[in-house]
């Protein structure tokens, strides 16, 4: 009789969507001072062998592109970033001498 070794994996991530409903202007992330908050649909699903298979559950979520810093949408009242808008000033790469 041979012995065939299977390998199952199971986990519970979390997977982020687009919410659709764009703001007009930049929200301001209060962990990095850059107008990259947008709003957010985040989903936790089981997944065996890599494939999702229940969600179970999903919150409405503020997140940002940079720092990827997110907040509950209920919870957290986002700043409209003052127009017009310049990031904030970020030193150019130099190689060590």
């Amino acid at each position: 009789m041979d012995f065939i070794p299977l390998c199952f994996s199971f986990s519970c991530p979390v997977k982020l969507k687009p919410d659709g409903q764009q703001p007009t202007q930049p929200l301001l992330c209060p962990h990095c001072n850059n107008g990259a908050l947008v709003p957010f649909k985040s989903r936790r699903w089981f997944e065996f062998c890599f494939l999702p298979i229940i969600p179970f559950g999903s919150d409405h979520i503020w997140f940002c592109n940079i720092c990827s810093w997110q907040a509950d949408r209920n919870s957290f009242t986002p700043i409209p970033a003052p127009m017009p808008f310049h990031p904030p000033y970020q030193p150019q790469y130099r190689p060590p001498y």
